[in-house]
């Protein structure tokens, strides 16, 4: 059982070699596939760097070789960041990394095949993607679902903020 944890969710993802971290990024989940969270539908390149660290140190401290994401939910009323997952996979979001500039799947290749080099793994703050389907989905939660842990957004708010978000990214 896991407590739900009132706050925003980040992801951090990277590719690692023998606990050296290659090309790493950080996501912040906009909207999830119901409006009480869930998987990402709506998300964001972001820095927060005491997450960041907490990643690094992390998959460091376990010598992580490969892939990786590490999520966390920063607690809304403390700040404390709460670890959730590590998973070793893609993700359903990954088009948000490279958009934002750094393309994951070509660092792992050249990582598995010994060729890592020199990876510029900078990438742009803000850069947003969605999963149209999910975006559905999560209007959907809002117009008939009900969620004991959380308050159901307006759905003319909802609509406006998924059209907002669709025209500016």
């Amino acid at each position: 059982v896991q407590e739900y944890v009132d706050g925003t969710e980040y992801t951090f993802r990277g590719v690692f070699d023998h606990g050296e971290p290659v090309a790493t990024t950080l996501k912040e989940l906009v909207r999830g596939i119901k409006y009480s969270r869930g998987a990402s539908v709506c998300h964001r390149a972001a820095r927060v760097p005491e997450l960041e660290a907490y990643g690094l140190r992390l998959l460091e401290h376990l010598d992580w070789h490969g892939l990786a994401s590490v999520g966390f939910i920063l607690d809304g009323e403390t700040g404390e960041p709460k670890l959730m997952e590590v998973n070793p996979r893609f993700w359903s979001n990954l088009p948000m990394d490279i958009q934002a500039g750094v393309d994951l799947p070509s660092h792992y290749w050249r990582v598995a095949t010994g060729a890592a080099g020199s990876i510029d793994s900078e990438y742009e703050v803000g850069a947003t993607t969605h999963i149209l389907r999910g975006e559905l989905v999560h209007l959907r939660s809002v117009c008939f679902e009900e969620y004991p842990l959380v308050d159901t957004p307006s759905i003319s708010g909802t609509v406006s903020d998924i059209l907002t978000s669709l025209y500016e990214h």
